[in-house]
């Protein structure tokens, strides 16, 4: 377990904690998606703080979204991670977000509700292919 602290990652943890913030919602959102990225590339957050020079402790509070970040931190994550600065901050939700609302509005669904989501579904599908395969013809 990684427990050094480089002055980026000591500057963050000693900063105020987030909870009472109008910015709590954003620093979630940053951790969800490095936590959903590190995932997507099978780091351990061990593996991230060796890469980053950041404590496990301070990836476990970011990932959870209880701390600020400073810039050169972000950086250095997205460095590590292989993503842009906007991916991460952007209000877009990314695709393993999207999918997992969708699964949970799923699962509330009466079986008639699930066919006419499928339906509906295999429309815009059908469609958009249509439209790319007529957009390639010379």
């Amino acid at each position: 377990m990684n427990d050094k602290n480089t002055p980026n990652d000591k500057d963050d943890i000693t900063q105020d904690k987030i909870e009472n913030s109008p910015y709590r919602d954003v620093f979630k959102r940053i951790g969800v998606r490095i936590r959903n990225r590190r995932n997507e590339l099978e780091l351990s957050q061990d593996e991230l703080a060796r890469r980053t020079g950041l404590s496990v402790r301070f990836l476990v509070s970011l990932e959870g979204g209880k701390t600020n970040i400073s810039l050169t931190t972000l950086i250095s994550l997205c460095e590590a991670l292989n993503l842009s600065i906007f991916e991460i901050l952007t209000k877009e939700k990314d695709r393993a977000e999207v999918i997992k609302d969708i699964t949970h509005a799923l699962n509330s669904l009466t079986t008639d509700d699930l066919d006419g989501v499928r339906n509906l579904i295999l429309h815009i599908y059908k469609s958009r292919y249509h439209q790319q395969r007529n957009s390639k013809k010379p």
